[in-house]
């Protein structure tokens, strides 16, 4: 037993005497400008590709209309109609789909700059002012953390 407390007793003090440089910032904070624009340009994208869908669905609402009142269409030509139908269909849902990946692509293609221009400047400071850790608080939250580890102000300066 007096082993234990020894060699726990031993592992606190070089512990302790192994002071680690913590640091942390706020992603979402540093990058808020930066972020809102993105967010813009992705809104316009998505925009365009939901008018565009619009008009695909409003074209296939007419189709669909029509061949509920169609009491005066021929056998052949309800049929005709019921293809085009499941044709437009298909191809709105895969309009839908292929949207969808234009938009994550172009929030990838944004995105992916700035964060790539952040972790160099992180990098850049945890080596300059000798880090251990910097940890993204927006990612991980603590449940304290003192305002002297924090290094946005470092980081943001780096950036310009």
């Amino acid at each position: 037993m007096k082993k234990i407390f020894l060699l726990l007793l031993a592992g606190s003090i070089f512990f302790v005497s192994c002071k680690q440089k913590i640091g942390y910032i706020n992603s979402t904070e540093i990058l808020k400008d930066d972020l809102k624009k993105a967010d813009s340009s992705l809104q316009l994208v998505g925009k365009d590709l939901q008018n565009t869908f619009n008009t695909g669905k409003a074209d296939y609402d007419a189709k669909v209309k029509k061949l509920t009142d169609s009491s005066k269409l021929s056998s052949s030509e309800k049929e005709s109609l019921r293809k085009e139908i499941t044709e437009m269909a298909t191809k709105l849902n895969t309009f839908a789909n292929e949207a969808g990946q234009q938009i994550q692509n172009k929030k990838n293609e944004l995105l992916t700059p700035l964060y790539k221009k952040l972790d160099d400047a992180v990098k850049t400071v945890a080596k300059d002012d000798g880090y251990d850790f910097i940890v993204d608080v927006s990612v991980t939250p603590f449940a304290f953390a003192g305002e002297r580890h924090n290094i946005n102000d470092d980081i943001k300066k780096k950036l310009k």
